[in-house]
């Protein structure tokens, strides 16, 4: 395998054939070509097993660049050389065949078409065609090269669009982004320090400011720009001419407006590949009417969507819900959107790049508002769907659904505090996430949202309030903030009370309850328990009667009275089996352990724990927990002693999605 241009072999110019005529007219490299190692092997092997290759991806990701390399490299391959055809100039699907004609340095000839004269050419030759920017061809594109390809037998082409092709026997292979620093930020020992995408902003930057160098000082900027220009490499090159006038750190501050800071590209660069807004612009106005709206929809989301999420965002007047996912389809060909289908369920992203194109689209239509608060609605609906869920004895799969959104959650929460009238809607969504807040680590977050929410004080509806009040006191008891939790639930239960709703007052007064058990005051914990249980059973409310009865044994556990415990946690273990709940199911069986480990009768308890009636799930957890009854390794409150119970711990955390010892201990505060 040769390089590339003006290297000789033998004495002999591989660039000519034998009788010196030209075998190829690729252009020479003007600058360093970096990375893709990997990728060229990887076209290299792919263009021998097909006669088409179209190498795919979004616009600016380098499908150009790279395959003028691929071409460069593999030209001794073909002894009629290979030849680029530029379309992006090519306005009319008409005009094709000539252009290609022209590209090959033919003439026309009386009485022959341009299509015909390109065939007569080529049909005795073996070499490689190399169609640039066929995406706004794509049809006449197919056209011309099957019929090429059927007529001319020793003829391979490698192909760039935005889409495939759709030509009979195509192999399709998508462009990556460059690679990024990982992990950031990188040092020059690092190997995040040699990724792609840093070596191509360094190069670039270099060849603008002769000068610039990474340091300790601008490594870490560097590495920020990289990931939120997602490795594109004309958005890094872009980018990287900045250097001549700002700071790195600067640059990457200005990328919330990328499309304005990103210009200012190569003068002899054909123009959708001057600015980044030309180059998207240049596949916006490709898209059909109804994939521009949908693609436009799509900017609400945040680290990725789902098909049932993207139906409700993006249906309106002008597309079908049903329609959809077509459109979907389109953008994902078309390099805008990308889809991942190795789960059972696939998922779709956005690269922040598209994402923010897509936003300015969205506000240029007049959709913000509406796309904004249907991306609001539909996961509001799906977290008030999922609070019942978390506590179920599918409740690992509701919380890693519920963790696979956390950044779209996150964003409708952002947005209803700027929204009109997303006050009572953003306070309802973070107390119905209130369980997922604690059991994923991350109630501070949770809190930071409640608090928020509760700052607006008109406008949303008691009920509301009330639930974000109690979620706010749990959060602030498992975080430890004591008073500001019974601040929290004290309001919240005087507005339960006012409305004579049960349920909510059974709910404050059971947090209550563990409030004041951990400030020590253990009789009045034991009477806001038992005002709990009293009006939990009055409501034949099963879930609530086995949380405030667990509730109830832990007090009576550190009252010394192990013996009062053991009916308070049968009748609870025996509830939450009823309702398939393994998290109670646990914590039931750890205060029941608890109990046996301060009475001494650590293999009797073990053993009721393996003749205990439990799913296989349920009995692997208690088998875990009698395991470490056997070897002491439970203490109060899961104080850990052995790796026996370490294994305990880590196996129960796994099984029911919890991320540390201070959540399994205290799982319990937040189970109404």
């Amino acid at each position: 395998m040769v390089n590339a241009r003006g290297k000789r072999r033998n004495g002999v110019d591989i660039r000519a054939d034998g009788a010196g005529r030209p075998r190829d007219n690729l252009p020479a490299e003007l600058n360093s070509f970096v990375g893709r190692e990997q990728e060229l092997g990887e076209i290299e092997h792919l263009l021998g097993t097909t006669r088409l290759l179209t190498l795919v991806g979004t616009g600016g990701v380098g499908k150009t660049r790279l395959a003028q390399r691929v071409a460069s490299q593999v030209l001794d391959r073909y002894p009629d050389g290979a030849w680029l055809i530029e379309l992006a100039a090519v306005v009319e699907s008409t005009l094709l065949p000539y252009a290609a004609a022209m590209s090959l340095g033919l003439r026309e000839l009386p009485g022959l078409s341009p299509l015909a004269i390109l065939t007569q050419h080529l049909q005795p030759k073996r070499l490689l065609l190399v169609l640039d920017n066929c995406e706004h061809l794509v049809a006449s594109s197919a056209h011309l090269i099957d019929t090429l390809l059927r007529a001319c037998p020793g003829l391979r082409v490698l192909a760039t669009s935005r889409e495939p092709l759709g030509v009979a026997g195509e192999i399709t292979w998508r462009v990556p982004s460059l690679s990024l620093p990982w992990p950031p930020p990188p040092t020059p020992r690092e190997p995040g320090a040699q990724s792609e995408a840093v070596r191509l902003f360094l190069e670039r930057a270099s060849e603008a400011a002769p000068t610039f160098a990474l340091t300790e000082d601008n490594k870490a900027s560097i590495a920020r720009v990289c990931y939120r220009l997602d490795g594109i490499p004309l958005a890094l090159e872009l980018a990287a001419t900045r250097v001549t006038a700002l700071g790195v750190e600067q640059i990457a501050d200005e990328l919330d407006d990328r499309f304005r800071l990103l210009v200012g590209g190569k003068r002899t660069a054909v123009p959708h590949q001057q600015t980044l807004q030309a180059t998207f612009d240049w596949s916006f106005n490709l898209l059909t009417d109804p994939e521009r709206a949908v693609l436009r929809r799509l900017a609400p989301f945040a680290g990725g969507f789902g098909l049932d999420a993207a139906r409700a965002v993006c249906s309106g007047s002008d597309v079908a819900a049903e329609d959809v996912l077509e459109h979907l389809t389109r953008l994902v060909n078309k390099s805008l959107v990308s889809a991942d289908v190795r789960a059972q369920t696939a998922r779709f992203h956005l690269l922040e790049t598209v994402q923010q194109y897509a936003a300015a689209r969205l506000q240029e239509a007049g959709e913000t508002l509406a796309a904004g608060a249907q991306h609001l609605s539909w996961f509001l609906d799906l977290a008030e769907g999922a609070e019942p869920e978390q506590r179920s004895a599918d409740q690992a799969l509701w919380l890693d659904r519920l963790e696979m959104e956390h950044e779209n959650l996150t964003a409708a929460l952002e947005w209803s505090r700027t929204a009109a009238d997303g006050a009572e809607a953003g306070l309802r969504l973070a107390a119905s996430l209130r369980w997922f807040w604690f059991a994923r680590g991350h109630p501070s977050e949770g809190l930071l949202w409640l608090k928020r929410g509760l700052a607006n004080v008109s406008g949303v509806a008691p009920r509301v309030r009330a639930k974000g009040l109690d979620a706010a006191g749990a959060l602030c008891h498992s975080l430890g903030d004591l008073v500001s939790a019974e601040a929290y639930l004290t309001e919240g239960l005087t507005i339960w009370r006012q409305m004579g709703d049960k349920r909510g007052m059974t709910i404050s007064l059971n947090t209550l309850g563990l409030v004041a058990k951990a400030q020590g005051s253990l009789v009045r914990a034991g009477t806001q328990l038992s005002k709990a249980l009293a009006l939990a059973r009055e409501m034949n409310d099963a879930p609530t009667v086995a949380t405030v009865l667990n509730n109830l044994a832990a007090l009576a556990i550190d009252q010394g009275d192990y013996g009062a415990a053991q009916p308070f946690l049968r009748e609870s273990l025996s509830i939450k089996r009823g309702l398939g709940d393994a998290a109670g199911i646990a914590n039931s069986l750890h205060n029941l352990g608890n109990a046996a480990l301060h009475q001494g009768t650590y293999d009797q308890a073990a053993a009721a724990l393996q003749r205990t009636q439990l799913t296989p799930r349920e009995r692997e957890v208690a088998r875990l927990v009698a395991l470490g009854l056997t070897n002491r390794g439970i203490a109060h409150e899961l104080g850990i002693a052995t790796a026996t119970a370490t294994l305990h711990v880590e196996h129960i955390r796994g099984k029911l999605g919890f991320h540390s010892r201070a959540q399994i201990a205290t799982w319990v505060s937040l189970s109404s």
